[in-house]
């Protein structure tokens, strides 16, 4: 048997964002939300649709709540097109002022006023909102109606089985439930994932301390030799707390990190913090007002062409989280320090390893002494 309380839910889950809901009245479907008053005055927050609680009419419920929503936005709701209780057949009549054919840049103006409306406006919002929506959405003809054909256009431009096709998939499934658009576009957000990526090459560890004494600025080198020693993001070591550092240059606390909370990492090996200096703190002369991806995409644009190094710093980050395996490490706290889930990292570092790292760690571990020991056969 159906259960229409839980189709209800689905749809609201669907409609959040809209400031209109679907509510069961006994065995009719209403919908909620903040209506202009009525004509003769009075103020009111449901509207009836006499429509009986099946599969079918919550569905049809949840796409008028999507067009009235458009209409209450734009100041387009009229009474008169629902005084009367539409017919469960033909849904409510729209006068032609209110079909809600928008352009794709008027779709975008009201989604990203939405977007801001639910989230701070900040540095790490706007950043969000560039990379992930804009450089999407600006894609768009935005002169031209929004359409489900042209965000499936758009989408299958993208490489299958990238992340650019996952990312304009996403992106463009939002904007669509937000416009009240039918379109299945996540069928097309292919396999995407850490598995069909290429393999990166990790640089031995003799080569990324032989680079930190090719770094002549002592600001960048100290950067450097930060993402080396404690495995930070590009950005990570301008957000270091310094007078903690200062106490105790074995502990660095990353203040701002990608997940917005504070984080303790220990050095892997804790003998770079002395022989590259890290004691002694000078950073390049960028503003720390900056947002946390200009810091990043500027310490990778000064170690790529300034210092024409052979390996990104990403690989770096890898070589350490590598290297907590090898050390022993337990994979909770390296994720932890490196400020992810488990699963991440499991998935992400142990891709990584090579058969080297392997044979290395496999050594290690068989050649302590106080490793577990077979069971001894006794003669019988």
């Amino acid at each position: 048997m159906v259960d229409v309380d839980k189709l209800i839910l689905q749809a609201n889950e669907r409609l959040k964002y809209t400031g209109v809901s679907v509510k069961r009245e006994g065995k009719r479907l209403v919908l909620r939300a903040g209506f202009p008053n009525k004509p003769n005055g009075a103020k009111c927050n449901r509207l009836s649709l006499g429509w009986h609680v099946t599969p079918e009419l919550i569905k049809r419920a949840e796409s008028l709540a999507r067009k009235i929503s458009g209409q209450i936005d734009l100041g387009e709701f009229d009474w008169c097109d629902y005084i009367k209780t539409p017919n469960v057949n033909q849904q409510a009549p729209l006068s032609k002022k209110s079909s809600l054919i928008l352009t794709a840049g008027e779709w975008v103006a009201r989604y990203e006023k939405n977007y801001f409306d639910r989230r701070a406006r900040n540095q790490k919002s706007e950043v969000t909102w560039r990379v992930e929506y804009h450089t999407v959405f600006k894609q768009l003809p935005q002169n031209k109606p929004l359409t489900a054909d042209i965000m499936l256009q758009l989408a299958l431009k993208m490489a299958p089985d990238t992340r650019g096709r996952k990312r304009y998939c996403t992106s463009l499934s939002s904007l669509a439930r937000f416009a009240g658009i039918e379109v299945d576009l996540m069928q097309y957000a292919g396999k995407y994932g850490i598995n069909s990526t290429k393999p990166k090459i990790i640089p031995p560890d003799i080569d990324i301390a032989k680079y930190f004494y090719t770094v002549s600025h002592p600001g960048w080198q100290w950067i450097y030799g930060m993402i080396a020693t404690f495995g930070l993001r590009n950005y990570e070591p301008f957000r270091v707390d310094f007078d903690s550092f200062l106490r105790d240059p074995e502990t660095c606390v990353v203040t701002d990190s990608k997940t917005g909370k504070p984080r303790i990492v220990k050095p892997f090996y804790p003998e770079w913090v002395e022989h590259f200096n890290l004691i002694d703190i000078k950073l390049p002369e960028l503003s720390l007002k900056r947002s946390n991806s200009d810091l990043g995409t500027e310490a990778s644009k000064f170690f790529r062409n300034t210092v024409k190094l052979p390996f990104t710093l990403l690989p770096i980050r890898h070589a350490w989280a590598i290297r907590t395996l090898v050390f022993g490490l337990d994979i909770s706290w390296a994720a932890k320090m490196m400020g992810h889930s488990v699963e991440i990292h499991s998935k992400v570092y142990h891709h990584w390893i090579d058969a080297k790292f392997q044979m290395e760690a496999h050594a290690r571990v068989t050649g302590n002494p106080d490793r577990p020991r077979p069971p001894l056969m006794l003669d019988t």
